[in-house]
């Protein structure tokens, strides 16, 4: 991107959902200057006024130009799923793509991408995995994970997250603490893998989790060694049990998960640019060579490479 404030644009063709224009707008509308002073610009693209339920209007948009300046358009989950978008949203998603700027998809707005022609690997909403293979057979559709990453494009899994594949995205430009602080803000999790699973066996219990103090436990010493024995102790439960458990509540393993939470916090440590690598490795419980291996296969860069990336500009926005 450019020394600029990066500009976000949100597409909003007549058949999109209210949630994802909203929810671009939490992740990235937002005036967060205070984190960062390079935080983004942000419009809503559109050719008239969006109406929902009857009584629910949505007006003031700019002109489809806009989206020729931005650095990354934003395509919310839309109802016409195998019929091509509007005429204006494939063409600013094709010039977008030509010049290099981020396309992004929440939910089926993946299918506006693929009708554009833009898509060579992705994901969407479950529900929608059979008609987006009909619909796209050449693309590498993935209906696991929560979100995918190709080069440029982005696409996003449910209403969900969309929240998760944006805070990706701010930890891409910004450093992994200004993405903890937005998740704080918004009251979510820390950014969450796109290789973690969609959805789970059963539901995420609302009230009470019986495993949480164990992973609070783990988050808290992470240079510590763990074990699903270990873990499953803190909360009297035998290991079997434990481990079953935490993919019922979480959708992933006890070891994906520990491995997800050191990498998550080698990334903010790393951007103190004092620390070296190694004692980076050692706080959160990794050797050097393992940390090096999963943080390239996690973050898709070595950690040398990141803290080079992130550490000037989290001194700047601190």
């Amino acid at each position: 991107m450019s020394t600029k404030r990066p500009l976000v644009v949100v597409l909003a063709s007549q058949s999109v959902s209210p949630f994802e224009i909203a929810a671009a707008f939490e992740l990235f509308g937002i005036d967060r200057r205070v984190l960062t002073p390079r935080w983004y610009r942000f419009a809503l693209a559109g050719t008239k006024p969006l109406r929902w339920a009857g009584s629910v209007r949505l007006s003031g948009f700019q002109p489809p130009s806009i989206a020729r300046r931005a650095d990354m358009l934003v395509v919310p989950a839309h109802s016409t799923l195998e019929q091509p978008p509007e005429p204006w949203v494939v063409e600013a998603l094709q010039r977008a793509h030509r010049r290099g700027a981020r396309v992004v998809s929440f939910c089926t707005g993946a299918f506006a991408l693929g009708h554009a022609g833009l898509l060579r690997r992705a994901t969407t909403h479950w529900m929608h995995a059979e008609a987006f293979r009909r619909a796209f057979p050449e693309v590498a559709f993935d209906a696991a994970p929560l979100w995918v990453r190709d080069r440029n494009v982005w696409t996003a899994a449910g209403t969900a997250s969309c929240i998760d594949l944006g805070l990706a995205i701010i930890a891409e430009d910004f450093g992994q603490q200004v993405a903890n602080q937005v998740a704080r803000r918004i009251v979510a999790a820390p950014t969450r893998s796109g290789e973690q699973a969609q959805f789970i066996d059963r539901p995420v219990p609302v009230v009470e989790d019986a495993l949480e103090p164990a992973r609070q436990y783990a988050l808290e010493h992470l240079a510590d060694d763990h074990s699903v024995p270990s873990l499953a102790k803190r909360v009297a439960m035998s290991p079997r049990s434990f481990a079953r458990h935490f993919v019922a509540t979480t959708g992933t393993t006890p070891h994906a998960w520990l491995l997800e939470q050191r990498v998550a916090r080698a990334k903010v440590l790393l951007e103190n640019p004092r620390r070296s690598v190694d004692e980076v490795a050692r706080l959160v419980g990794l050797a050097t060579p393992t940390l090096r291996s999963r943080f390239r296969a996690l973050v898709g860069m070595s950690p040398t490479d990141y803290r080079r990336a992130f550490s000037a500009r989290a001194m700047r926005a601190a």
